[in-house]
Protein backbone atom coordinates (compact mmCIF):
# COMPACT_ATOMS: atom_id res chain seq x y z
CA UNK A 1 0.00 0.00 0.00
CA UNK A 2 0.92 3.56 -0.98
CA UNK A 3 1.95 5.46 1.92
CA UNK A 4 -0.12 8.56 2.61
CA UNK A 5 1.66 12.28 1.67
CA UNK A 6 -0.60 13.64 4.52
CA UNK A 7 1.33 14.45 8.44
CA UNK A 8 0.12 12.53 10.93
CA UNK A 9 0.56 13.34 14.81
CA UNK A 10 3.21 10.36 14.66
CA UNK A 11 5.13 12.32 12.55
CA UNK A 12 5.50 14.93 14.71
CA UNK A 13 3.04 17.12 12.99
CA UNK A 14 2.21 20.78 13.59
CA UNK A 15 -1.67 21.52 14.61
CA UNK A 16 -1.43 23.98 11.61
CA UNK A 17 -0.37 21.59 9.06
CA UNK A 18 -2.84 18.59 10.58
CA UNK A 19 -4.96 21.11 9.99
CA UNK A 20 -4.75 21.83 6.14
CA UNK A 21 -4.18 18.43 5.92
CA UNK A 22 -8.18 18.27 7.07
CA UNK A 23 -8.92 20.77 4.52
CA UNK A 24 -7.41 19.04 1.72
CA UNK A 25 -9.02 15.85 2.55
CA UNK A 26 -12.14 17.63 2.85
CA UNK A 27 -12.35 19.18 -0.66
CA UNK A 28 -10.60 16.30 -2.23
CA UNK A 29 -14.00 14.12 -0.40
CA UNK A 30 -16.03 17.44 -2.13
CA UNK A 31 -14.91 16.36 -5.79
CA UNK A 32 -15.06 12.93 -5.32
CA UNK A 33 -18.63 13.73 -4.49
CA UNK A 34 -19.20 15.50 -7.32
CA UNK A 35 -17.83 13.20 -9.76
CA UNK A 36 -19.88 10.27 -8.09
CA UNK A 37 -22.97 12.28 -8.69
CA UNK A 38 -22.11 13.13 -12.66
CA UNK A 39 -21.34 8.94 -12.88
CA UNK A 40 -24.59 8.43 -11.08
CA UNK A 41 -27.00 10.27 -13.18
CA UNK A 42 -24.89 8.71 -16.76
CA UNK A 43 -25.68 5.19 -15.21
CA UNK A 44 -29.15 6.24 -14.38
CA UNK A 45 -30.06 6.93 -18.11
CA UNK A 46 -28.16 4.19 -19.51
CA UNK A 47 -30.01 1.42 -21.70
CA UNK A 48 -31.13 -1.33 -18.82
CA UNK A 49 -31.48 -5.36 -20.03
CA UNK A 50 -35.09 -5.91 -20.71
CA UNK A 51 -36.91 -8.03 -18.72
CA UNK A 52 -40.82 -8.64 -20.23
CA UNK A 53 -42.00 -5.43 -21.22
CA UNK A 54 -40.62 -2.38 -19.77
CA UNK A 55 -42.00 0.69 -18.73
CA UNK A 56 -40.68 2.50 -22.19
CA UNK A 57 -42.75 -0.25 -24.18
CA UNK A 58 -45.38 0.38 -22.23
CA UNK A 59 -46.03 4.13 -22.56
CA UNK A 60 -44.92 3.01 -26.27
CA UNK A 61 -48.49 1.48 -26.56
CA UNK A 62 -50.38 4.65 -25.24
CA UNK A 63 -48.04 7.39 -26.77
CA UNK A 64 -45.64 6.47 -29.90
CA UNK A 65 -42.19 7.59 -30.03
CA UNK A 66 -42.84 9.92 -32.86
CA UNK A 67 -40.15 10.68 -35.33
CA UNK A 68 -37.39 8.93 -32.71
CA UNK A 69 -37.69 12.33 -30.36
CA UNK A 70 -36.29 10.12 -27.36
CA UNK A 71 -33.29 9.63 -28.35
CA UNK A 72 -32.19 13.18 -28.66
CA UNK A 73 -34.83 14.94 -25.23
CA UNK A 74 -32.19 14.51 -22.79
CA UNK A 75 -29.71 16.69 -25.11
CA UNK A 76 -32.88 19.19 -25.85
CA UNK A 77 -32.79 19.19 -22.28
CA UNK A 78 -29.33 19.58 -21.04
CA UNK A 79 -29.12 22.64 -23.31
CA UNK A 80 -31.91 24.37 -23.03
CA UNK A 81 -31.09 24.09 -19.34
CA UNK A 82 -27.49 25.45 -19.92
CA UNK A 83 -28.14 28.38 -22.27
CA UNK A 84 -32.26 29.23 -22.27
CA UNK A 85 -33.94 28.90 -18.80
CA UNK A 86 -34.07 27.72 -15.72
CA UNK A 87 -37.41 26.84 -15.01
CA UNK A 88 -39.76 25.18 -17.92
CA UNK A 89 -43.45 23.18 -17.45
CA UNK A 90 -45.68 21.98 -19.50
CA UNK A 91 -48.33 24.71 -19.59
CA UNK A 92 -44.92 26.39 -21.93
CA UNK A 93 -45.40 23.49 -24.39
CA UNK A 94 -48.28 24.83 -27.08
CA UNK A 95 -48.53 26.27 -30.54
CA UNK A 96 -45.94 28.64 -30.95
CA UNK A 97 -47.33 32.45 -29.99
CA UNK A 98 -46.38 35.63 -31.19
CA UNK A 99 -43.83 37.24 -29.81
CA UNK A 100 -44.67 39.67 -27.02
CA UNK A 101 -43.67 43.28 -26.89
CA UNK A 102 -41.64 43.02 -23.90
CA UNK A 103 -40.71 39.42 -22.43
CA UNK A 104 -40.99 40.72 -18.84
CA UNK A 105 -44.07 42.68 -18.48
CA UNK A 106 -46.24 39.69 -17.17
CA UNK A 107 -45.72 35.99 -15.75
CA UNK A 108 -47.81 35.23 -19.36
CA UNK A 109 -45.52 37.29 -21.15
CA UNK A 110 -42.54 35.84 -20.08
CA UNK A 111 -43.88 31.72 -20.41
CA UNK A 112 -44.64 33.04 -24.15
CA UNK A 113 -41.02 34.05 -24.35
CA UNK A 114 -39.63 30.12 -23.09
CA UNK A 115 -42.01 28.23 -25.75
CA UNK A 116 -40.69 30.83 -28.40
CA UNK A 117 -37.02 29.32 -27.29
CA UNK A 118 -38.61 25.82 -26.61
CA UNK A 119 -39.29 26.12 -30.97
CA UNK A 120 -35.74 27.80 -31.99
CA UNK A 121 -34.03 25.54 -29.89
CA UNK A 122 -35.50 22.29 -30.95
CA UNK A 123 -35.23 21.53 -34.50
CA UNK A 124 -38.00 22.35 -37.26
CA UNK A 125 -39.45 18.59 -37.88
CA UNK A 126 -39.68 18.15 -34.31
CA UNK A 127 -41.77 21.21 -34.02
CA UNK A 128 -45.51 19.42 -34.08
CA UNK A 129 -44.73 17.31 -30.86
CA UNK A 130 -44.14 20.60 -28.86
CA UNK A 131 -47.97 21.55 -28.90
CA UNK A 132 -49.56 19.12 -25.96
CA UNK A 133 -53.31 19.99 -27.65
CA UNK A 134 -51.56 17.53 -30.04
CA UNK A 135 -49.16 15.18 -28.56
CA UNK A 136 -47.93 14.90 -24.35
CA UNK A 137 -45.04 12.91 -24.74
CA UNK A 138 -42.09 15.19 -25.78
CA UNK A 139 -43.60 17.68 -23.48
CA UNK A 140 -43.42 15.00 -20.19
CA UNK A 141 -39.97 13.62 -21.36
CA UNK A 142 -38.12 17.21 -21.32
CA UNK A 143 -39.58 18.36 -18.45
CA UNK A 144 -38.52 15.41 -16.39
CA UNK A 145 -35.07 15.46 -18.10
CA UNK A 146 -34.61 19.11 -17.64
CA UNK A 147 -35.36 18.71 -14.40
CA UNK A 148 -33.07 15.78 -13.29
CA UNK A 149 -30.30 18.06 -15.18
CA UNK A 150 -30.56 20.43 -12.35
CA UNK A 151 -30.99 18.54 -9.55
CA UNK A 152 -27.41 17.23 -10.50
CA UNK A 153 -26.09 20.26 -11.13
CA UNK A 154 -26.97 21.25 -7.75
CA UNK A 155 -25.81 18.33 -6.39
CA UNK A 156 -22.40 19.09 -8.23
CA UNK A 157 -22.28 22.68 -7.15
CA UNK A 158 -22.91 22.23 -3.74
CA UNK A 159 -20.05 19.12 -3.83
CA UNK A 160 -17.35 21.70 -4.92
CA UNK A 161 -18.91 25.05 -3.34
CA UNK A 162 -15.56 24.79 -0.54
CA UNK A 163 -13.25 24.47 -3.22
CA UNK A 164 -15.08 27.14 -5.18
CA UNK A 165 -15.57 29.62 -2.18
CA UNK A 166 -13.44 28.74 0.48
CA UNK A 167 -14.45 31.69 2.63
CA UNK A 168 -17.08 29.02 3.37
CA UNK A 169 -14.07 26.00 3.78
CA UNK A 170 -14.96 26.38 7.74
CA UNK A 171 -19.08 25.21 6.83
CA UNK A 172 -17.75 22.10 5.13
CA UNK A 173 -20.58 20.27 6.71
CA UNK A 174 -23.72 21.85 6.69
CA UNK A 175 -23.14 22.52 3.33
CA UNK A 176 -22.23 19.13 1.85
CA UNK A 177 -25.24 17.93 3.62
CA UNK A 178 -28.39 19.57 1.37
CA UNK A 179 -30.94 18.72 4.47
CA UNK A 180 -28.76 20.58 7.16
CA UNK A 181 -29.43 23.58 9.16
CA UNK A 182 -28.14 26.82 7.48
CA UNK A 183 -30.64 29.01 9.18
CA UNK A 184 -28.44 31.61 11.39
CA UNK A 185 -25.24 30.65 9.97
CA UNK A 186 -23.36 33.99 10.51
CA UNK A 187 -20.63 32.86 7.73
CA UNK A 188 -23.27 32.34 4.97
CA UNK A 189 -24.66 35.39 5.89
CA UNK A 190 -22.51 37.61 5.25
CA UNK A 191 -22.03 36.20 2.25
CA UNK A 192 -26.37 36.54 1.27
CA UNK A 193 -26.75 39.82 2.27
CA UNK A 194 -24.68 43.37 3.55
CA UNK A 195 -24.71 43.95 7.49
CA UNK A 196 -27.05 47.08 6.91
CA UNK A 197 -29.60 44.47 5.60
CA UNK A 198 -32.09 42.84 7.52
CA UNK A 199 -33.60 40.37 4.65
CA UNK A 200 -31.61 38.14 1.94
CA UNK A 201 -31.80 40.39 -1.19
CA UNK A 202 -31.04 39.48 -5.11
CA UNK A 203 -28.04 41.57 -4.65
CA UNK A 204 -25.97 39.55 -2.65
CA UNK A 205 -22.49 40.33 -1.46
CA UNK A 206 -20.89 36.75 -3.40
CA UNK A 207 -22.32 38.31 -6.79
CA UNK A 208 -19.88 40.86 -6.45
CA UNK A 209 -15.85 40.58 -6.50
CA UNK A 210 -14.37 41.11 -3.12
CA UNK A 211 -18.03 41.04 -1.68
CA UNK A 212 -18.08 44.76 -1.91
CA UNK A 213 -21.36 46.02 -3.84
CA UNK A 214 -20.88 48.10 -7.08
CA UNK A 215 -23.84 47.36 -9.31
CA UNK A 216 -21.49 47.91 -12.46
CA UNK A 217 -19.45 44.40 -11.37
CA UNK A 218 -22.82 42.33 -10.21
CA UNK A 219 -22.64 38.50 -10.86
CA UNK A 220 -18.69 39.33 -11.28
CA UNK A 221 -17.88 37.42 -8.20
CA UNK A 222 -15.48 34.94 -8.35
CA UNK A 223 -17.70 32.00 -7.17
CA UNK A 224 -20.30 32.60 -9.43
CA UNK A 225 -17.75 32.70 -12.73
CA UNK A 226 -16.70 29.01 -10.99
CA UNK A 227 -20.59 27.73 -11.03
CA UNK A 228 -20.85 28.56 -14.91
CA UNK A 229 -17.89 27.41 -15.57
CA UNK A 230 -18.70 23.91 -13.54
CA UNK A 231 -22.32 24.09 -15.35
CA UNK A 232 -20.60 23.84 -18.65
CA UNK A 233 -17.65 21.71 -18.17
CA UNK A 234 -17.85 19.59 -14.72
CA UNK A 235 -16.10 18.98 -11.80
CA UNK A 236 -12.78 18.76 -14.02
CA UNK A 237 -13.07 21.69 -16.14
CA UNK A 238 -13.19 24.00 -12.48
CA UNK A 239 -8.90 22.77 -12.36
CA UNK A 240 -7.74 21.95 -16.06
CA UNK A 241 -9.26 20.59 -19.15
CA UNK A 242 -13.05 18.99 -18.74
CA UNK A 243 -13.54 15.45 -19.01
CA UNK A 244 -14.59 14.51 -22.67
CA UNK A 245 -18.74 14.18 -21.11
CA UNK A 246 -18.31 16.63 -19.89
CA UNK A 247 -21.86 18.99 -21.03
CA UNK A 248 -20.51 21.82 -22.34
CA UNK A 249 -18.24 19.35 -25.01
CA UNK A 250 -21.15 16.73 -25.55
CA UNK A 251 -24.02 19.08 -26.58
CA UNK A 252 -21.28 21.57 -28.07
CA UNK A 253 -21.81 25.08 -26.41
CA UNK A 254 -19.87 27.92 -27.29
CA UNK A 255 -21.01 30.67 -25.40
CA UNK A 256 -23.05 32.09 -22.00
CA UNK A 257 -25.86 33.57 -22.21
CA UNK A 258 -28.48 36.45 -20.18
CA UNK A 259 -29.79 33.26 -18.58
CA UNK A 260 -26.97 31.22 -18.10
CA UNK A 261 -25.55 33.78 -15.99
CA UNK A 262 -28.31 34.18 -14.18
CA UNK A 263 -28.77 30.44 -13.58
CA UNK A 264 -25.10 30.37 -11.65
CA UNK A 265 -25.66 33.62 -9.87
CA UNK A 266 -29.05 32.00 -9.19
CA UNK A 267 -27.92 28.80 -8.15
CA UNK A 268 -25.22 30.12 -5.80
CA UNK A 269 -27.28 31.87 -3.87
CA UNK A 270 -29.77 28.35 -3.72
CA UNK A 271 -26.81 26.30 -2.36
CA UNK A 272 -25.30 28.63 0.19
CA UNK A 273 -29.62 29.65 1.48
CA UNK A 274 -30.81 28.08 4.31
CA UNK A 275 -33.31 25.87 1.57
CA UNK A 276 -32.89 22.43 1.83
CA UNK A 277 -34.94 21.48 -1.53
CA UNK A 278 -35.37 23.02 -4.62
CA UNK A 279 -38.47 25.06 -5.54
CA UNK A 280 -39.80 28.06 -7.64
CA UNK A 281 -40.08 30.12 -4.07
CA UNK A 282 -37.50 28.58 -1.02
CA UNK A 283 -40.25 26.99 1.80
CA UNK A 284 -37.44 28.44 4.34
CA UNK A 285 -35.25 31.42 2.91
CA UNK A 286 -38.80 32.54 1.19
CA UNK A 287 -36.70 33.38 -1.33
CA UNK A 288 -38.61 33.32 -4.68
CA UNK A 289 -35.87 31.88 -6.72
CA UNK A 290 -37.68 31.96 -10.21
CA UNK A 291 -38.46 35.70 -9.78
CA UNK A 292 -34.83 36.61 -8.67
CA UNK A 293 -34.08 34.33 -11.63
CA UNK A 294 -36.23 36.39 -14.21
CA UNK A 295 -35.27 39.97 -13.16
CA UNK A 296 -31.29 39.00 -13.46
CA UNK A 297 -32.12 37.93 -17.02
CA UNK A 298 -33.75 41.25 -17.91
CA UNK A 299 -31.29 43.16 -16.16
CA UNK A 300 -28.46 41.28 -18.94
CA UNK A 301 -30.86 41.39 -22.04
CA UNK A 302 -32.83 45.00 -21.42
CA UNK A 303 -29.43 46.30 -20.59
CA UNK A 304 -27.35 44.29 -23.19
CA UNK A 305 -26.10 47.52 -25.25
CA UNK A 306 -24.27 49.19 -22.00
CA UNK A 307 -20.48 48.70 -22.16
CA UNK A 308 -20.55 47.30 -18.50
CA UNK A 309 -22.85 45.10 -19.14
CA UNK A 310 -21.13 44.30 -22.33
CA UNK A 311 -17.84 43.58 -19.85
CA UNK A 312 -20.13 40.98 -17.74
CA UNK A 313 -20.26 39.24 -20.82
CA UNK A 314 -17.03 39.42 -22.15
CA UNK A 315 -15.18 38.34 -18.63
CA UNK A 316 -17.64 35.23 -18.04
CA UNK A 317 -17.06 33.99 -21.75
CA UNK A 318 -13.29 34.17 -21.51
CA UNK A 319 -13.67 32.35 -18.08
CA UNK A 320 -15.61 29.76 -18.63
CA UNK A 321 -14.20 28.59 -22.61
CA UNK A 322 -10.32 29.50 -20.81
CA UNK A 323 -8.42 26.71 -22.57
CA UNK A 324 -11.19 25.34 -24.23
CA UNK A 325 -10.45 25.09 -28.15
CA UNK A 326 -13.05 25.46 -30.85
CA UNK A 327 -12.24 21.70 -31.70
CA UNK A 328 -12.69 19.89 -29.03
CA UNK A 329 -16.63 19.87 -29.57
CA UNK A 330 -17.64 22.00 -28.30
CA UNK A 331 -40.75 37.22 -12.91
CA UNK A 332 -40.50 40.96 -11.65
CA UNK A 333 -44.21 41.12 -10.95
CA UNK A 334 -44.33 38.47 -7.88
CA UNK A 335 -43.28 40.75 -4.91
CA UNK A 336 -44.24 38.23 -1.94
CA UNK A 337 -42.61 38.71 1.32
CA UNK A 338 -40.62 42.34 0.45
CA UNK A 339 -41.26 44.69 2.62
CA UNK A 340 -41.81 48.51 1.05
CA UNK A 341 -38.36 49.41 2.05
CA UNK A 342 -36.70 46.43 0.65
CA UNK A 343 -38.49 47.14 -2.44
CA UNK A 344 -37.05 50.40 -2.94
CA UNK A 345 -33.63 49.44 -2.18
CA UNK A 346 -34.18 46.35 -5.18
CA UNK A 347 -35.28 49.24 -7.41
CA UNK A 348 -32.53 51.56 -6.27
CA UNK A 349 -30.18 48.95 -7.29
CA UNK A 350 -31.02 47.46 -10.60
CA UNK A 351 -31.82 51.90 -11.32
CA UNK A 352 -27.57 51.88 -10.70
CA UNK A 353 -26.98 48.69 -13.24
CA UNK A 354 -29.70 50.74 -15.58
CA UNK A 355 -27.25 53.36 -15.56
CA UNK A 356 -24.15 52.10 -15.41
CA UNK A 357 -23.55 53.23 -11.67
CA UNK A 358 -21.28 51.51 -9.51
CA UNK A 359 -23.67 52.67 -6.37
CA UNK A 360 -20.43 53.42 -4.41
CA UNK A 361 -19.76 57.20 -3.61
CA UNK A 362 -16.00 58.18 -5.20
Amino acid sequence: MAESNNPSADDGASRAELLQALRDARLENERLNAEIAELHDERALAPKKKRGKTKEEREEREEPNRMGYKAHVLGWAKRFLSTRALFVDKSMFCARPNPPSDPFESGEAYAQSVTIALYEEIPKSFHELLDTSKYQGLAKALVSEHSSARSVLITSIRGLICSMLPEVASEVNVLLAATADRSNNPVLEALLKFHDEQKLTPFAPVLFPGFKKDMTKLFLGPAVLKVHRLMYFGPKGLTGKPAGNANGLKICLKSVTASSIAQAATLLRFVLSPDTEWSSTGAISKINWEADYRSYVRMLTVNGNMDHVKKIFKVFQDFVFSGIKAGDGVGLNDDAGLNDGMEAEIAEAMHQFELGDSGVDP
